[in-house]
């Protein structure tokens, strides 16, 4: 919900934010002044306009005012009015004055633009009475906006001591630093590239009803951006309704850090749960768009995972650290783009249920293929380690085969104590799960091929495939029995 409220407050007053060609004329002529007040209002009402006719998110935007432009020497000082947004269950926001200097860049149709955000922004209940507050307690805006895509291609935007007030749940959520900074330049190709980073630092936030408490030494959101078009700039990528592949990216990674981060939570007459995280970061990404080939892959890491499980058994079978990495290679855009045909003018394309059986010759004529790599579990008594490939194929049974390899180290200690553990367990809500890893890593065992491993004593190894025919084997076992219970013993004699 707070993420929600600032992105909003945000988001709205950057898309305010646009300039007329009137400002790489001389400032001081009042008639060019009057024609900016006038865009700048058209501006509003039209965002009035987009907010007021969404059905999925029914609000009412009231603009207290008009705006208000005045010509200085060398720029336009602006002011928009104070601004109340009406939610359906008779909340409300209000958001104050937001004021802007703007002056014209030396290129054309981008504009130099210092902005102040308002503070405090509150929000009431349907009685009028005040639920919520956002303060900033300093604030520095500078950036490069560009007429034509109405978004910043250049900003610096440092806020500092925020802190956001939700009075009914007594919750406080504080921020000492946010930086956000874009910087992206245009090739001859009207392409922008280059990165866009939002970083914060020690995030707090403490809730007394629920006796909550959370922290985050650091969050950073990074994006870089290769070759990205002025048409996706323009509708903030939220629309990709009429767009052409040649209209989109070359490429786009964004990756999201986290550091330090601990929560804990009280309850009465039971034990504080508490979970922290020394780092972790989730990164996703596409190159090579342009050629109609990408390759996308979707990056997952942790470390020093404590799940505050008091349970120094059940601890120890928890991996503290890991990694994932799938990567799909050699995508056909194009192809799988007609899959998506619309409904109608009017909404976004959706699949074509037909369209699903053509799928995999689609991905198995262009040599599209999944990997799995860097992929592993561990803690200090075992490593699980995984790397597979599926590969698109129309002649097998699934549609699909795969292969690949499985290793774990320390797997003979970790089912020792596994199966220890959901012995001693009765009545634990653990204990189901705890003697079924049991059974699975006893038969996992026994399929196994052992090598000697210095760390964790030994290693099991497990190559497995599913083919053509659709069977899964591992080291050329039938896979199913690991999962299939044991029959009970059939009865002898007469029953009684």
């Amino acid at each position: 919900m707070v993420l929600k409220i600032i992105s909003f407050i945000c988001t709205y007053a950057l898309c305010l934010i646009t300039t007329h060609p009137a400002l790489a004329q001389n400032i001081s002529n009042p008639q060019k002044a009057e024609h900016l007040q006038k865009s700048f209002q058209t501006l509003l009402e039209r965002k009035k306009q987009e907010i007021e006719t969404n059905k999925k998110r029914p609000r009412t935007l009231s603009l207290e005012g008009p705006v208000s432009v005045e010509p200085a020497d060398s720029y336009y000082a602006i002011t928009l009015p104070p601004m109340r947004m009406d939610y359906s269950d008779g909340k409300h926001l209000e958001i104050g004055m937001i004021a802007m200097n703007a002056s014209a860049h030396d290129k054309p149709y981008q504009y130099k633009i210092t902005m102040a955000l308002p503070t405090p922004i509150l929000g009431f209940d349907q009685a009028g009475n005040e639920i919520m507050r956002i303060h900033i307690g300093a604030q520095k805006m500078a950036g490069i906006w560009h007429e034509n895509l109405q978004t910043f291609v250049k900003l610096d935007a440092l806020y500092q001591n925020i802190q956001i007030d939700f009075h009914k749940t007594q919750t406080t959520t504080k921020i000492p630093r946010l930086h956000i900074v874009y910087d992206l330049d245009e090739d001859a190709n009207a392409r922008w590239s280059g990165p866009m980073q939002l970083n914060a630092q020690n995030i707090t936030l403490n809730a007394v009803n629920t006796n909550t408490a959370f922290s985050l030494n650091q969050l950073n959101l990074k994006t870089e951006l290769d070759q990205i078009s002025g048409k996706i700039l323009a509708n903030n990528g939220t629309s990709l309704k009429g767009v052409e592949l040649a209209d989109t990216a070359n490429g786009i990674k964004t990756k999201i850090e986290l550091s330090n981060l601990k929560l804990s939570k009280q309850q009465p007459s039971t034990p504080e749960e508490n979970l922290s995280v020394g780092s972790a970061h989730f990164e996703l990404s596409f190159d090579d768009a342009l050629n109609n080939a990408p390759d996308a892959q979707l990056n997952i890491a942790f470390k020093n995972l404590n799940t505050g499980e008091t349970n120094t058994e059940i601890a120890q079978l928890l991996p503290q650290s890991g990694q994932f990495t799938i990567t799909h290679h050699n995508i056909p855009l194009e192809p799988l783009a007609h899959a998506l045909t619309p409904k109608d003018e009017e909404t976004t394309p959706k699949l074509n249920p037909f369209m699903l059986f053509k799928i995999p010759a689609i991905l198995a004529q262009a040599g599209s293929y999944l990997e799995i790599s860097d992929s592993a579990i561990e803690n200090k008594d075992y490593r699980v380690e995984l790397e597979a490939l599926a590969r698109a194929d129309i002649t097998a049974t699934n549609s699909a085969t795969i292969e690949g390899k499985l290793t774990f180290a320390g797997l003979e200690k970790i089912l020792s104590m596994a199966q220890v553990t959901g012995t001693r367990l009765h009545t634990s809500s653990h204990t189901t799960p705890i003697r079924t890893l049991a059974r699975i890593l006893e038969r996992l065992k026994a399929l196994g091929q052992v090598e000697a491993d210095n760390e964790k004593g030994f290693k099991h190894i497990f190559n497995f495939k599913m083919d053509q025919n659709g069977q899964m084997l591992i080291n050329d076992q039938n896979a199913l029995t690991l999962f299939q219970e044991p029959k009970p013993p059939a009865q002898s004699g007469n029953p009684i």
